[in-house]
């Protein structure tokens, strides 16, 4: 396998056939040669521990590296591991590149950040940009922030500190 393409196409099968170590092999050779979705996808194999010990390390090194070369997905993601570690405000820094860079659904994540810092008024601000660039944000997105929306507009207890509304 020579064509970057038929590598990248048979490390996604493998990944479909939770063939994980197969496609870590095949992903890593992508990424060696510079392909952007091959190191997207390695680092969410290290994020996750497929096929490989995880390593967060290594999957930030990795999502950084293919949205160097425009894969900006890779910006959400590192925006999310931060997020998940409690890291707010790098989290923030991250997912506001990636929404500059044209990932609308980063909104979301930086509004509910912004509800957990009590940040109403510029959560439904957000809130209301995805929803209204409903044709670039994904379904998923859209109705999580109509949800949201709801929720702070209805004046409910977002119980924050017990996370049952939000999904921090």
């Amino acid at each position: 396998m020579k064509d970057i393409n038929e590598i990248f196409n048979k490390a996604s099968s493998y990944m479909e056939e939770k063939k994980y170590d197969k496609a870590f092999f095949l992903f890593a050779k992508g990424a060696d040669k510079g392909d952007s979705s091959c190191q997207l996808n390695l680092g969410y194999l290290y994020e996750n521990g497929l096929g490989i010990k995880k390593d967060i390390i290594k999957a930030l090194f990795w999502y950084e590296k293919s949205s160097e070369l425009g894969d900006y997905a890779g910006l959400s993601n590192i925006g999310l591991i931060y997020k998940e570690k409690g890291d707010f405000i790098s989290a923030k820094e991250w997912l506001q590149k990636a929404y500059k860079y044209g990932d609308i659904d980063a909104l979301l994540e930086i509004a509910k950040i912004d509800i957990n810092e009590n940040k109403i008024t510029e959560s439904k601000q957000l809130l209301k940009l995805l929803i209204t660039s409903s044709k670039e944000a994904t379904e998923y997105s859209v109705q999580e922030a109509k949800k949201l929306l709801s929720t702070i507009e209805d004046g409910v207890s977002l119980q924050i500190q017990n996370k049952k509304d939000i999904k921090l």
